[in-house]
């Protein structure tokens, strides 16, 4: 799985971002997933497409479940290493 918003550079985010909030500050005219959407695929219509930004959603909330379920099992990892006998753990030579 790749994470699909490094495919545009970080400052063309930052920069339509800017342009939603200057263009919509009366007018409602599109969401900003919308307003994202629609300027990626004008800049980058081999790499973007239609559903871009609801794929990164979601891949960011699995991204984040998996991390969440990582640093769980690190912490459960953690609790038993300091519950086993430090005489009973072999040093590596």
């Amino acid at each position: 799985m790749r994470l699909l918003f490094l495919a545009f550079p970080l400052t063309h985010l930052y920069i339509i971002n800017r342009e939603y909030e200057m263009l919509n500050q009366d007018f409602q005219f599109y969401t900003r997933e919308q307003y994202l959407e629609k300027r990626l695929i004008d800049l980058f219509p081999k790499t973007a497409y239609q559903g871009v930004v609801q794929d990164a959603i979601v891949e960011s909330r699995n991204f984040e479940e998996s991390y969440n379920q990582f640093t769980e099992s690190l912490a459960r990892y953690s609790e038993l290493m300091q519950e086993v006998d430090s005489s009973l753990i072999v040093e590596p030579i």
